[in-house]
């Protein structure tokens, strides 16, 4: 039988969707908010919702490391200018930035919303990489730590198990 919340009268969410369908996006765009609602637009909008949270933790826990930039536009966009190096593909593949898929934008705004609030659990721990799993494995891996595979992508952290 599913949780009943008291003050509203309704079922609890139970799922990732549910609860993502059960929350309410504050009207406003907030700049950083945006920036983290497009990395999880263009880097995981097919993919199940633990990958897309997990694209967005990986923002997040890159702008908690002091060797990253201190915000999210900052980590998003970081290298934007140098086409081989960027950290995001979307970020300085040459095409526009500009969602297109309206359903798959209201998605990535509301993962983005309620990862930046902590609304929903962490799916990679302190994983701060990532890669398609199509691809042949990037030769920076065998410097990490595998933490998950989720969907598309793979999640590395750069601690070392003790």
């Amino acid at each position: 039988m599913d949780a009943i919340d008291t003050a509203l009268g309704v079922p609890l969410p139970s799922t990732y969707e549910e609860l993502l369908e059960f929350a309410q996006v504050p009207e406003h765009e907030d700049k950083q908010q945006y920036c983290l609602a497009q990395a999880v637009y263009f880097e995981a909008r097919g993919e199940p919702t633990e990958g897309q949270i997990a694209v967005a933790r990986v923002i997040l826990n890159r702008v908690s490391d002091a060797r990253y930039p201190a915000t999210i536009c900052g980590v998003v966009f970081q290298r934007q200018v140098s086409a081989n190096i960027c950290q995001f593909e979307f970020a300085c593949d040459g095409m526009s930035d500009r969602p297109h898929e309206k359903a798959a934008w209201e998605m990535a705004k509301r993962v983005a919303y309620m990862v930046s609030e902590n609304w929903l659990p962490d799916p990679i721990g302190d994983a701060k990489y990532f890669h398609a799993a199509a691809m042949a494995k990037p030769s920076w891996t065998h410097r990490m730590v595998q933490i998950a595979h989720l969907g598309n992508h793979i999640f590395y952290s750069d601690s070392r198990i003790e």
